[in-house]
């Protein structure tokens, strides 16, 4: 299997931590380390593009923004205002004008959806949730 070669940090304008951060969420997603689902199931990983980081119980649930915050153990995503489009896009898919859709249930995108949107970002630079959920 060949490797992938992804973006560097520099071209998709993100410091080192965020884009080995993000990485290492892809790596989670593919491995299926992280389960969709809602928060309430007990003793797992919860992947939810719907809930952007929610810890407690026997449980934590998180979207990417909020998985590649964990792992770093610091936050190095917050706020839809302080990045630039494409990754804007990548974390709240449709909120804004020039991501690819304004109707996507941030809450029914599946992991293996959300690890071609995550991996489509490293290596392109953008996500394509377009292509990824509607084609």
């Amino acid at each position: 299997m060949l490797a992938r070669t992804f973006m560097t940090a520099d071209q998709l304008n993100l410091t080192a931590r965020q884009h080995d951060a993000l990485i290492k969420v892809l790596g989670m997603l593919e491995r299926g380390e992280l389960k969709h689902g809602p928060y309430h199931l007990s003793k797992a990983k919860i992947f939810n593009m719907g809930t952007w980081w929610i810890e407690g119980g026997c449980s934590t649930a998180g979207c990417i923004g909020g998985w590649a915050n964990h792992i770093a153990g610091s936050v190095l995503f917050n706020g839809i205002r302080n990045y630039n489009a494409p990754l804007r896009c990548l974390l709240y898919p449709g909120a804004e004008p020039e991501c690819e859709d304004s109707n996507i249930r941030y809450s029914s995108i599946t992991t293996e959806e959300a690890a071609q949107a995550l991996s489509n970002y490293l290596t392109t630079g953008k996500a394509d949730w377009r292509s990824v959920l509607f084609e």
